[in-house]
């Protein structure tokens, strides 16, 4: 029950904090935004902004995992965080270069969620991460991009995508394809 407390407290937060971001990024005031992204990222889930742009996604789920457990959750909540941010520094037509990056973690992290805790496979979340493959780089698709996409495909359902990638990924011998 106390789990299910902190949970509930979480996403109410993270409502408020993307309510607040909307508000920046609609009165043009991106600097601001980015500042609530970031207190956020504090507040909520406990980590310094700075340091995720470094860390691989398993390094990102392990630091947000409580006591051997996997907190799906904040998986959400980091997820929906870069993708405002990713978002935010498009808007300001930022030729920063990490942006695509941003996405690309973003999205790793809600396929994980969302195939680790099905109360994440939702249209909602299945919109999100499609909205995110859509911002991402052709050139910057590696194979475990290519494989987490296989997973989302799988879970949403896309057979012609489902086959292309498993053949792509079973002709360059892609371990985890038959080893997950």
């Amino acid at each position: 029950m106390i789990e299910k407390d902190y949970i509930m407290r979480m996403i109410q937060q993270l409502v408020m904090v993307l309510a607040r971001v909307l508000f920046f990024k609609q009165m043009n005031n991106y600097d601001k935004a980015l500042e609530e992204i970031d207190d956020a990222f504090r507040n909520l889930l406990k980590v310094e902004p700075g340091s995720i742009a470094f860390l691989p996604t398993d390094d990102i789920i392990s630091l947000l995992s409580e006591r051997g457990e996997q907190c799906w959750e904040q998986c959400i909540v980091m997820a929906e965080l870069l993708r405002e941010e990713g978002e935010i520094y498009e808007l300001k037509n930022s030729q920063f270069e990490s942006v695509p990056f941003i996405f690309i973690k973003s999205l790793r992290l809600f396929i994980e969620a969302a195939w680790n805790d099905f109360t994440f496979r939702t249209r909602e979340y299945f919109d999100k991460m499609m909205g995110l493959v859509d911002r991402i780089p052709l050139d910057l698709v590696d194979m475990d991009l290519k494989y987490d996409l296989y997973r989302f495909y799988t879970m949403t359902g896309e057979t012609d995508r489902i086959i292309d990638l498993y053949r792509e990924l079973k002709k360059a011998n892609y371990a985890k394809l038959d080893n997950p």
